[in-house]
């Protein structure tokens, strides 16, 4: 099959082009390609799927689960442009989580490997095609914090790493000292000292191990200043700040690091823009509305692509960049031999409409009962989405094309 009329982004801008798809791989990139069976995206821009290097998906905590399933949070990806997500497994009992998505999911899927310490399972995962390791220096499910012995065992080995990156020791010293209260108190236990200094000593490794090492989640502008790391942006901590904290409702947009404000100007020192998606219910987020038993997260996958597109435009920013952060660098994060337009690539493939603008509307999503960005603007939309060379969003309807597991090559 063949493209036709699109404009495919490029690192020169919007130029007319073709591209060929055959046996789920992108075949040729190019102008006046012959064949005989054809897609006319006369009036849409083309560009590589989304690649979300950063989602909780079907997540047991432990003391909350999320109120999504795969096939949920599946097709609300797949209806925001994305076309690959990477979610988390233990290095224990590592293909149980995998397992979860295969037959179920609407878009590919990958993992990283949550350890805390470097162990031979380790090398068993990375050759079977996962290759990054998520460590935490803060408590996670049942594990304690990690520390930076701990992480240098990691990078010493050549691991690819992405850290959680806040200080537990004055965090927890914080929340003893701190009473029970509404959210707000969650931004005052958790300041961006935080993350800056663990951000500077994980640099200092990284540089000492000359490591890909990226820190999760940014929420501080001076940490972008920190040099020898990769940074991974969210929506959330882009677009909201402390003042929603403050609202009757604040405990609905608690995450964790907070959402600290000043991250609008920075987009551009970002490697990726991920979602680190939580799909709770307003139900859920009631139920623990009081410091310190807050849940964190938020159900953002839909938007990933739609908002940061609509940023890029609004400020005359390359559209190409855009592309890079969310689908080409996270896919090389990983290693994944998707989110570009390049010949032997999967042909996970967007066609966007930027003629239809838009309002969020939390009924009119594909995910939980609220969002967080309520009312915002969206330049454009979706309108088809090629998976692994097969039309999976038609116009807004949803075909049943599954995804795949993808590894690492």
């Amino acid at each position: 099959m063949i493209i036709k009329n699109a404009k495919i982004v490029t690192s020169s801008g919007l130029e007319d082009g073709e591209v060929e798809i055959e046996n789920g791989k992108i075949t040729r990139v190019g102008k006046s390609i012959v064949g005989e069976k054809a897609f006319d995206a006369r009036g849409l821009v083309l560009m590589p799927g989304g690649v979300d290097n950063h989602v909780h998906i079907e997540k047991d905590y432990l003391k909350v689960r999320t109120d999504d399933t795969v096939e949920e949070s599946t097709i609300a990806s797949l209806f925001g442009g994305t076309t690959t997500v990477v979610d988390f497994s233990f290095s224990e009992n590592f293909y149980s989580r995998v397992n979860k998505f295969q037959g179920r999911s609407y878009v590919n899927f990958h993992f990283h490997v949550i350890a805390n310490s470097y162990s031979q399972s380790l090398e068993k995962i990375k050759k079977d095609g996962f290759e990054t390791v998520k460590f935490f220096t803060i408590p996670y499910a049942n594990s304690p914090p990690g520390n930076m012995g701990d992480l240098a065992s990691i990078l010493e080995k050549g691991f690819s790493v992405m850290v959680h990156a806040e200080d537990w020791d004055l965090i927890s010293t914080l929340i003893s000292r701190m009473g029970k209260g509404g959210s707000e108190l969650h931004l005052k236990s958790r300041p961006e000292e935080s993350e800056i200094s663990m951000a500077l000593k994980i640099s200092y490794l990284a540089r000492m191990y000359n490591s890909k090492v990226l820190i999760a989640h940014v929420s501080s502008p001076q940490t972008l200043e920190i040099p020898g790391l990769m940074y991974e942006g969210t929506l959330h901590h882009i677009f909201l700040d402390p003042s929603y904290y403050s609202k009757e409702n604040g405990y609905l947009y608690v995450t964790s690091p907070p959402a600290r404000g000043g991250m609008t100007e920075k987009v551009e020192k970002f490697d990726m823009i991920s979602t680190d998606h939580n799909w709770f219910n307003r139900k859920t987020k009631e139920e623990h509305k009081y410091f310190p038993d807050l849940v964190p997260g938020l159900p953002t996958v839909e938007l990933r692509l739609p908002m940061m597109l609509t940023y890029f435009v609004k400020k005359g920013l390359p559209l190409w960049k855009a592309v890079e952060m969310n689908s080409i660098n996270p896919a090389k994060f990983n290693n994944l031999k998707t989110g570009e337009i390049k010949e032997g690539y999967s042909a996970d493939i967007i066609l966007y409409d930027f003629n239809e603008k838009w309002i969020i509307n939390s009924r009119e999503l594909h995910m939980a009962d609220w969002t967080p960005f309520e009312g915002f603007e969206i330049l454009g939309k979706v309108r088809y989405a090629f998976l692994n060379g097969e039309l999976a969003l038609d116009n807004g309807e949803l075909l049943g094309v599954k995804g795949r597991l993808i590894r690492s090559c």
